[in-house]
């Protein structure tokens, strides 16, 4: 059986996601030169010849941003998690079997429609996995099992397991390689996660393929298989809003339940190249953004999505009406969702002062992508509590 075209697609994955990560990286960095040129601009006048330079240094960071998310858009295909996933593993493992020769038989679990995953995530895992499989332990067929398990941090090894792994229901991978030793497996995982396409081997993939799950929050699992017949590898991501009893139920049902939707997030500042970025990265770290580049534009949309916007954030230093005043204006249409305030100008940012007009949480600009992500996301976990 061939399996070129198998190791030729994981070339292909496991370079895009190299160049992907890259990117990625690139873009929050765009994120705090396009903060830093604004706050740069407050302190100047228009006919200052540094106004100039500035300016042209925000339209060449824009212009970057443009070329860095043609590529990612390239390097992601679809990218929605939770969409018909039990229809996505079998026309995956099918163009695989077709494409490599091997037979590729999924074995799919009750209850997985309800899982979140992105198939460029399943895409890199299901190659690696498959590609190593091949190299290392070339026997047909090739059986993967999806499964919705309860899994905890403790039960992985610290180093193959994400410091951010949430304890509960997840999302498993499972496949076996017959005659091979589990530290051959956890070696290759540990490994330098790089890609060479000239020089890397199928089983190199594997150090590529723990990047991917850890970027995840999730981890992997190796262990021997009974009386040295090989050994196995377990992927899983961690899933919310699952319950344990509810997929029970649903080995004797056929019913199906949609994945919850995304966090909703209104972002309203009067810089259109900040909008247009962060509603870029904030959307690629699993929120639905609604960009307002004005008070009364974000008001506006404030009431018209009402029911789809969990968290507002707000800058202070805005020409038609300020943040503050946008605040009071949602508290008279009934404010119901935690609004964060940011500003490049630190003396604006009095926490207990904004906690008395409205706001719950602060951000200072410049912020990396990150940053803002982990205050939305403690924003968020508080509002719960």
């Amino acid at each position: 059986m061939s399996s070129s075209l198998l190791f030729d697609l994981q070339a292909c994955i496991n370079t895009n996601f190299v160049i992907e990560g890259y990117a990625r990286r690139c873009s929050e960095h765009i994120l705090s030169i396009l903060a830093s040129t604004g706050i740069a601009l407050l302190d100047l006048d228009h006919d200052d010849p540094a106004a100039s330079t500035i300016f042209d240094m925000e339209e060449s960071a824009h212009k970057a941003s443009t070329l860095i998310y043609t590529l990612l858009d390239q390097c992601s295909a679809d990218t929605m998690p939770g969409k018909k996933l039990p229809e996505k593993i079998s026309r995956l493992c099918a163009l695989f079997s077709q494409a490599s020769g091997w037979e590729v038989v999924p074995e799919v679990s009750p209850g997985i429609e309800r899982a979140l995953l992105s198939e460029n995530v399943l895409m890199l895992s299901l190659v690696n996995l498959l590609a190593a499989r091949v190299q290392l332990s070339p026997s047909a067929p090739i059986h993967i099992q999806f499964l919705l398990v309860r899994k905890g941090k403790d039960d992985f090894d610290s180093g193959l397991v994400s410091p951010d792994y949430r304890d509960g229901m997840a999302f498993g991978l499972r496949m076996q390689f017959p005659e091979v030793a589990w530290q051959t497996l956890s070696k290759a995982l540990q490994g330098k996660a790089v890609w060479n396409r000239a020089t890397s081997t199928a089983i190199d993939g594997l150090a590529l393929l723990l990047k991917g799950v850890r970027s995840q929050q999730g981890g992997v699992s190796v262990h021997s298989l009974s009386k040295n017949e090989g050994a196995v590898i377990e992927l899983f991501f961690p899933q919310i809003g699952i319950d344990e009893s509810e997929i029970s139920s649903e080995a004797t049902s056929s019913r199906r339940i949609m994945p919850a939707s995304k966090p909703g997030v209104l972002f309203i500042d009067d810089d259109p190249l900040v909008c247009a970025v962060t509603e870029r990265i904030l959307a690629r770290k699993g929120f639905v953004v609604h960009t307002a580049e004005s008070g009364a534009q974000g008001l506006d949309l404030y009431q018209s999505k009402k029911d789809d916007i969990a968290v507002a954030i707000i800058d202070l230093n805005m020409p038609d009406m300020n943040g503050e005043q946008v605040v009071q204006q949602m508290l008279k249409l009934g404010l119901l969702v935690p609004v964060v305030a940011t500003s490049g100008a630190d003396e604006q940012l009095d926490a207990a002062y904004l906690r008395q007009v409205g706001f719950c949480d602060i951000i200072s600009k410049p912020y990396s992508a990150g940053d803002l992500a982990d205050k939305i996301n403690h924003v968020l976990q508080q509002a719960v509590h």
